[in-house]
């Protein structure tokens, strides 16, 4: 259930500026290939995030190499793994997608084909976040990656995320978290971020609603051992952020 996607039509200015706005992350028609199967949000956030994503990956010593290894949660139909893999071919190695269900493999599978990057995106694997940690061989990969998950999974998804990243990246390696969070105990980007958190908590007050990133990412990321990276978090699109930690 945890990996749920809702569509998110929010355009107000964020009330929080993260330390490095991306600049023309945006498709064009020159550049767009086909996402063979893909929701609008995913179709319309794929790019960027790949973009915002691509710095960091080329920085690290595994890139030069051409041997950056991903893992990706809660990957959906795939269209972010064949998007990163296509926007970083050369620097990635292998991309391991993964989801709650495998109801929508056939797409991840179609998607990568679409990008030409099948060689890249391996074949999806089911993958609870809760335990994560339990299924992940240790130090195997260079990067993760989770999109829209925090705000629409329990809490236990997300500190199995966490415990996940701590066994399975290696040294220096990175994790990145996308999604809408809130900032500085609770403070939302704009009104149009707190009424889609009091949408998503009358769905399910328990388990989905907005997570804030200094007093619960931050936290939680520090007890297993991965700090915020200097540029973290990335201004994204839409009031989103895409946090950055590395592992110790």
């Amino acid at each position: 259930m945890h990996t749920s996607r809702y569509i998110r039509l929010n355009t107000h200015t964020p009330a929080h500026t993260a330390r490095r706005p991306i600049m023309g992350a945006t498709e064009t028609s020159g550049d767009r290939f086909n996402l063979v199967a893909a929701s609008e949000a995913a179709t319309r956030n794929a790019r960027p995030i790949a973009r915002a994503i691509a710095p960091f990956v080329r920085a690290h010593a595994a890139s030069a190499r051409g041997m950056f290894d991903f893992y990706e949660l809660a990957c959906g139909d795939g269209a972010h793994a064949a998007m990163i893999a296509r926007e970083l071919q050369g620097a990635v190695r292998a991309y391991d997608p993964s989801d709650l269900t495998s109801s929508r493999f056939d797409a991840v599978r179609a998607n990568a084909r679409g990008a030409g990057v099948e060689d890249v995106v391996r074949d999806a694997r089911t993958t609870d976040a809760t335990t994560m940690a339990d299924v992940v061989d240790a130090e195997a990969y260079d990067g993760i990656v989770v999109v829209n998950m925090c705000h629409i999974s329990s809490r236990n998804a997300v500190l199995g995320m966490f415990a996940g990243a701590k066994k399975a990246l290696r040294r220096g390696g990175l994790l990145f978290a996308y999604g809408p969070f809130t900032r500085d105990g609770g403070k939302f980007s704009g009104p149009g971020d707190e009424k889609f958190d009091a949408s998503l908590r009358s769905r399910d007050p328990v388990n989905f609603g907005l997570v804030d990133v200094e007093t619960f990412m931050d936290v939680e990321a520090a007890r297993c051992g991965l700090v915020p990276d200097e540029e973290h978090p990335v201004a994204m699109p839409a009031n989103n952020l895409l946090l950055v930690y590395r592992k110790a």
